[in-house]
């Protein structure tokens, strides 16, 4: 429909293609007038997803050299009911409200085009079930003994989530929290025959919510107020910060800037700029990818954290799993310590793809585990004697209900209880037993 505020707009044309939608109006204006009319429609195919995520660009419009210059084109979006809106492209203005509207006033001169407003939305919280497969299988003649696995299973660390131990096939001999505030669980699998498999099987369930606390750099303090975490600022295997190249990127890349804040989204802009998508079937490390120009995930995480740490900025991994189209597929990114504010989450490698993720996260990000003291990604130790094992870790998903995952947490606690019942039995605890 389109229509006028001063006066119906009767003459005007649609023409659509699998490409675009085409209006003309024509109408007489006079000298020194002004004309103000308005566009509204219903199209499909421009939003895209199912749930968690639902994005989509609107307001799209490309003027030629006869058509007017727009002085002020305006585009509303209103999300669905309930959902949170994670990202705007351009900023846009937030106009508060349930649905969440995004606002966005520019002026296009003819000729000339605007590409439209790209939005996200995001349902929350999110559910989730996994099911992990950790399968050992002993390739060699001799057995395999008193196989035991240390795992990390979840972390305290990611204040946008909440996650349980659903339920292991085999007992948890052992639950303990490292230096980092992970939790691990220890299983004792015993013996593997030759030519034998054994599978521990783990389901986790997860709510996440959206994760965008709105800081800005004047919430921020200096990066001279971080220095005292030491930890997360030295070198390590994969995060080399203190070779002279990583160095002097770091210095390139910050260019003076003494605000962590700003800081760490210049280390990103730099990352993002720097390398470009392209899958590894092994991890690298910061200097190969600043090197190389080119990684996934890994390489994108560690080189923020050697550059950042270069810097004077604390840095640290999250590890755990990124949530697409029905697929969940291992991730990582990071997570720099700003005075003031704490640790806050940016991801270098969606934000190439999807979007500024610079100290917010949309709920598709799930959480296993931390790792800052040292650069290892792995989730998983093993202790055994005689043969070495083959491993694999597989990994299902699939998006709960609100009331499949009531149900799914009290199966949680009921399991977490007979976890701490059977503990209890093998180490009593006077405290615990009045």
């Amino acid at each position: 429909n389109v229509w006028s505020d001063a006066e119906s707009l009767d003459n005007y044309e649609v023409e659509k293609t699998a490409e675009k939608t085409t209006i003309t109006i024509r109408f007489k204006l006079g000298g020194r007038k002004r004309l103000t009319y308005h566009i509204s429609y219903i199209a499909d195919n421009l939003v895209s997803g199912a749930g968690p995520i639902y994005e989509g660009k609107f307001g799209g419009i490309i003027l030629g050299p006869r058509d007017f210059s727009h002085q002020k084109h305006i585009v509303e979006i209103q999300g669905l009911a309930g959902s949170k809106l994670f990202l705007t492209n351009p900023d846009a203005q937030i106009l508060e409200g349930d649905p969440p509207t995004v606002r966005y006033e520019t002026s296009i001169d003819a000729p000339g085009s605007f590409e439209g407003l790209e939005v996200q939305f995001c349902t929350q919280p999110t559910y989730y079930k996994l099911t992990l497969t950790e399968r050992l299988t002993n390739q060699s003649t001799d057995k395999i003994d008193d196989m035991r696995l240390n795992m990390i299973l979840l972390t305290e660390e990611a204040s946008w989530q909440f996650a349980a131990l659903a339920s292991s096939s085999y007992q948890v001999k052992t639950m303990y929290i490292d230096n980092e505030n992970n939790w691990h669980g220890v299983f004792e699998v015993g013996e593997i025959s030759p030519g034998a498999t054994k599978e521990l099987q783990l389901e986790l369930i997860y709510e996440i919510d959206v994760y965008d606390p709105r800081i800005s750099e004047n919430d921020v303090g200096e990066l001279s107020e971080a220095s005292w975490l030491t930890a997360y600022l030295g070198p390590d295997n994969k995060w080399e910060s203190d070779h002279p190249l990583i160095v002097q990127a770091a210095t390139s890349a910050v260019d003076g800037e003494t605000n962590a804040y700003l800081a760490g989204q210049k280390i990103i802009k730099f990352v993002v700029n720097r390398l470009n998508y392209q899958t590894q079937t092994t991890r690298h490390g910061a200097l190969w990818a600043y090197l190389n120009r080119i990684g996934d995930c890994s390489e994108y995480t560690d080189l923020s954290i050697a550059l950042a740490r270069a810097a004077g900025l604390p840095a640290r991994a999250m590890y755990g799993w990124g949530y697409s189209k029905d697929n969940l597929g291992g991730h990582a990114w990071v997570e720099f310590y700003l005075p003031n504010k704490g640790w806050q989450p940016a991801d270098p490698t969606w934000a190439e793809t999807s979007g500024d993720h610079f100290v917010k996260l949309n709920p598709i990000h799930l959480t296993r585990g931390i790792r800052g003291m040292n650069s290892s990604e792995s989730n998983l130790t093993f202790a055994y004697r005689g043969a070495s094992p083959e491993f694999k870790e597989t990994v299902n998903s699939r998006i709960l209900t609100a009331s499949g995952a009531a149900q799914e947490y009290i199966n949680a606690a009921e399991y977490a209880i007979g976890v701490a019942e059977k503990l209890l039995d093998s180490s009593p605890s006077e405290d615990l037993s009045q």
